[in-house]
Order: C-alpha cells, then structure tokens, then sequence
C-alpha cells in the first residue's frame, strides 16, 4: 500500500510567515513537491510455516500437556481486547479471567479461543494462505515446548478484493506453565 502525501509549500506562504515580507509575484518557480511512503507493514516470510507448524504441534503433543495457564494478549478493534487468563484441566477450558474479571458467562465462548488446541488450530491456517486472500495468518511457535507463542491475522497487499476495514488480530501468550 502506498500512500502519497503532496505537500505543497508556496513561496508566498513561507516568506510571508518567517519575514513578514510581501512575497515576490515575479517567482515562476514550482515548489510542489511529491513524497512516495510506504506504511505498509513488511510481509513476513512464511515460507516454512508448515514445517514450523508440524514441528511445533509434535512438541507440544509429544510433552502430552492437559493442564495448563496461560496469559494472552488479544489486541484487536474489539470491546474483548485486553488481557486473558485461562485455566485448563484435562484438556477442557475451567476457569478464565478477562482484565481481572473471574469466570463471567459472557466471555466463556471467547475464554475458549485462547486453549491452546484452538491456537493451534488458527495456526495451521498459516501455511494455508491464499496469495490473493484478504488476510495473511501468522504464527511463531516456542522452540522448546511447542507452544504457540502468537498467532495473527494482517491485511494482505495482493489480495484481489476489497478487504473489511478493523478486522486484524494478534493473539500473544505472555505467559504459558504447565501445570501438574
């Protein structure tokens, strides 16, 4: 994505704002000038993401974990952005914080996004991007147990429709122990 500031700075304008003078009518010159910045962010390679996936879900099954915590950042334009606690025993979602608040109904289905079964899964969508999708999805994993570490979703460049404004994510585990 490209974006093309013009900044027109006129003769006129700057002298008369700095000296206070009349400016010269007689100054043909054209101070136009055309800046070209790119803000779009950098695409990450995503080349091995399978091998990193496979690898990284071998690891955390080989270690068998069923009980565990973790703290997520999930940022995203959403009143559920913010920071995550969850608790899970026997592979099953038992207890879950959102910005300190303990175990409320309302957040249970969201509270389940963030078990480490449903990370993987968003994460398996990363070798699974379409070249022309709309999004591209991102995942980093922990080298020793496997865990995923981040998983996230950008606005890709060569997508070949439009793309829905406000709708990225980034879910980041802050924190991740094992328990029992």
């Amino acid at each position: 994505m490209k974006v093309i500031l013009i900044l027109i700075i006129s003769g006129v304008f700057l002298s008369g704002c700095n000296s206070g003078s009349k400016p010269n009518q007689n100054d043909n010159t054209d101070e136009t000038e055309v800046f070209t910045i790119d803000i779009a962010e950098p695409v990450p390679d995503n080349s091995n993401a399978e091998q990193e996936y496979n690898s990284a879900a071998a690891k955390w099954k080989q270690n068998n974990v069923s009980d565990y915590y973790l703290k997520v950042h999930y940022g995203a334009f959403s009143p559920l952005e913010g920071i995550w606690e969850i608790w899970v025993e026997n592979g099953v979602l038992s207890s879950w914080k959102f910005n300190g608040t303990d175990n409320l109904p309302e957040h249970k289905d969201f509270a389940l996004n963030m078990t480490m079964d449903t990370l993987f899964e968003l994460a398996k969508q990363s070798y699974m991007n379409k070249a022309d999708g709309m999004f591209l999805i991102y995942a980093e994993f922990d080298s020793e147990f496997g865990y995923v570490k981040s998983v996230s979703n950008m606005v890709n460049p060569d997508a070949s429709k439009p793309v829905p404004t406000d709708r990225t994510f980034r879910y980041e585990v802050l924190e991740c122990v094992v328990l029992g």
